[in-house]
This record gives structure tokens, sequence and C-alpha cells, in this order.
């Protein structure tokens, strides 16, 4: 394996883990907000 596959491989892991992390925690932590507060989040860029 070259280095640029491997740096895609290893780039496309941490970005994968990152979404899965943000799935977990953030976005249930939301839900438990007001509605008002979870638009409010999203428009501040909270959840980017």
């Amino acid at each position: 394996m070259d280095a640029a596959s491997l740096i895609a491989v290893m780039l496309a892991g941490l970005l994968t883990g990152s979404e899965l992390t943000s799935r977990a925690i953030v976005h249930p932590t939301l839900w438990k907000l007001e509605h008002r507060e979870q638009v409010r989040a999203e428009d501040d860029g909270l959840l980017c």
C-alpha cells in the first residue's frame, strides 16, 4: 500500500468516527432540547 492510499484510508476512518460520535452523543442531546433551541443550534452551525 502506498502512502497516498494509507492516508486516504486513515482520513476516511477519522471522518467516519467523527460522524458516528456526532450521531451517538450530540444528536440525542439536542433531541432533549425544546424545539426553538434545536433550531437555534442548527442555525448557529453547532451541528457542522
